[in-house]
């Protein structure tokens, strides 16, 4: 004999459930992942559970908060974390077990614990920057010197973005008319595609045939949730290896991303990214006109110094020309009368030795000679002074006072 099945509709089976799931009273403070969400008018989140050895999902439930608690609870976790609920994020919800016949297992969410999230980014942040140190490159951008004078600058953001509006206008708009080249690499700053599009737009620069001397990445300010994208290890360690040295201006004064951490240089703001460029080159003007003016300065100094000991040698110069002047003339003077004394001699000498001779040639005149008798005989031009001096047919002249004999030896 057969024992008579027992059997329940769907329906019935699903009440006895329901009743036993709400007999149970499940209510627990329940951690896990967002893996999707959807708002409307009731708030929809997929929750799943990761194996921390294999990565693979090992629980999954849907979580409901329902219209009637839905704004409450996200507008006070948005304003205790300044960002919204989404993918990939961890939370901490009081849930209620629940089921539906129609909607099968679920869980009501009543309340989600914001620190709890707030402090598992911050572990995430933590060791983002204890991953980025660990391998040895936290500080390597830091580590890089700013060009002297900075010309050309690369900028990632957004097209659209008010904050690269601002950064243009004060760059266009600097007090001291300094001019910088500016080059737009569109990027995405928000979301989880940021870090990628960022990275894909620092490897453009890198890739430039001429780089730029500086790389600013501006944003200008949003939520915390907004820039969750700057805790990314991928992008921190593209910023922390790049070449050139990078500006985060990202625009937000309360707390600092690790971008801002492994960048050269962090501002606050675009606009004070701006100034910062701006600044950086008016200061390398101002040192090139003290410079110039220190350059100024000296060489006058310097001329000075030369010119004074050009008139002290100068007259150095004139006093020793005097005085060399002085000791010439003295000898001039000294020679002249030396030459005058003997001239004067040599005159006196000359007159008497004149006299002398005069007087001689006086004694000596032949007239006086023939006129007291004397003759001069001559035999073919040779003067005869004796006998033997001429011989037998030579014919002589004689000159006597008042003329000339002639005659021939025999």
């Amino acid at each position: 004999m057969n024992d008579e099945i027992v059997s329940l509709t769907l329906s019935q089976f699903g009440l006895a459930l329901r009743r036993l799931v709400s007999e149970a009273q499940l209510s627990a403070w329940v951690v896990a992942e967002i893996h999707s969400i959807s708002i409307s008018q009731h708030c929809y989140i997929e929750c799943i559970e990761n194996s921390p050895e294999t990565g693979k999902p090992i629980a999954k439930m849907r979580f409901n908060i329902w219209a009637s608690n839905a704004r409450a609870i996200l507008s006070r976790f948005e304003a205790e974390t300044g960002q919204q609920l989404k993918a990939g994020m961890k939370i901490m919800a009081f849930v209620t077990a629940t089921y539906s016949e129609c909607y099968g297992m679920s869980a009501t969410v009543s309340a989600i614990n914001s620190e709890f999230t707030l402090g598992d980014l911050e572990l995430q942040r933590r060791a983002t920057i204890e991953r980025l140190m660990a391998d040895g490159i936290f500080d390597i951008n830091k580590s890089l010197e700013l060009p002297t004078a900075i010309e050309r600058v690369a900028v990632i953001s957004s097209e659209t973005a008010a904050g690269y509006g601002d950064f243009c206008n004060q760059i266009a708009n600097n007090p001291y008319g300094l001019h910088f080249d500016i080059t737009l690499y569109p990027a995405l700053v928000q979301g989880n595609d940021a870090p990628a599009s960022i990275i894909a737009a620092l490897d453009a620069i890198a890739s430039q045939e001429e780089l730029p001397d500086v790389v600013v990445i501006i944003r200008g300010g949003g939520s915390r949730s907004d820039l969750l994208c700057f805790d990314d290890y991928e992008l921190c360690a593209n910023v922390a290896q790049f070449p050139l040295p990078v500006i985060a201006g990202i625009g937000h004064e309360r707390d600092t991303s690790v971008c801002d951490m492994v960048a050269h240089t962090r501002v606050k703001t675009p606009t004070a990214a701006a100034e910062f460029l701006v600044s950086h080159n008016y200061d390398l003007l101002c040192h090139i006109e003290e410079l110039i003016v220190k350059a100024r300065n000296a060489a006058q100094d310097r001329i000075g110094r030369e010119l004074n000991g050009i008139s002290q040698r100068m007259m150095m110069l004139r006093m020793a020309s005097s005085r060399i002047v002085d000791a010439k003339m003295s000898a001039i003077q000294e020679r002249r009368l030396r030459l005058k004394n003997y001239v004067e001699s040599y005159l006196v000498a000359e007159q008497q030795r004149i006299e002398s001779l005069r007087k001689m040639s006086v004694a000596l005149n032949p007239t006086d000679t023939f006129n007291r008798g004397f003759t001069m005989t001559f035999a073919e031009g040779r003067r005869i002074t004796k006998a033997s001096d001429v011989k037998s047919g030579d014919e002589l002249t004689t000159y006597t006072s008042d003329g000339e004999i002639h005659s021939v030896v025999i």
